[in-house]
């Protein structure tokens, strides 16, 4: 996930019992289904965001506090966003121009179409437009503003998040073999 790195004080944050269970539960459930991917939450970062990486050439996602335990984030929007981050080292497509990962778009095609229906094998479920609306109301993107600057980057759907999410709720999420942001930067 892109987003401007909002912040949830760890006094703020939901780390009940049932929300540990509940994120015990879905990392399993990650862990059956992709298991060439290692996933960790890293409890003690307050940002609200996810990111995939590779460590040592192992791919890895990690979850940070603030939106792992983010109130307004719930089962749905957790496992869009597992989804989305793993589908930066699961998805083909084009990558990222400085890290061997999927770009934005594909990762998010792969999260509502392949990644979903392998999660769903394993009985793990989520609603993508309630997703959505958690993610929004936890992260708080924002609109991106045209700039002639930037031309590139404001074309391509995944980084303007009203775009981004319409593109995915309409099933028109697409996975490009060149994205904006891929040619936009080079390698």
């Amino acid at each position: 996930m892109i987003f401007d790195q909002p912040q949830q004080p760890i006094q703020l944050q939901d780390r009940s019992a049932q929300r540990l269970a509940c994120i015990a539960k879905l990392i399993a459930a990650f862990e059956a289904s992709f298991a060439s991917v290692r996933y960790r939450v890293l409890d003690k970062i307050s940002t609200v965001n996810a990111q995939a990486s590779l460590s040592s050439g192992e791919p890895r996602v990690d979850i940070f506090g603030g939106l792992a335990f983010h109130p307004s984030i719930g089962r749905d929007g957790l496992t869009f966003t597992l989804l989305h981050e793993t589908g930066h080292h699961l998805s083909a497509g084009c990558q990222l121009p400085w890290a061997p990962l999927a770009c934005e778009c594909a990762a998010d095609r792969w999260a509502a179409t392949d990644g979903r229906k392998a999660l769903r094998a394993n009985g793990a479920k989520f609603r993508l437009d309630v997703a959505l609306r958690q993610i929004e109301g936890a992260a708080r993107p924002q609109q991106q503003k045209p700039s002639s600057r930037r031309t590139a980057r404001t074309d391509c759907w995944s980084m303007n998040w009203r775009k981004r999410k319409q593109a995915l709720l309409d099933g028109r999420a697409v996975n490009l073999q060149s994205c904006e942001i891929s040619s936009a930067i080079g390698r």
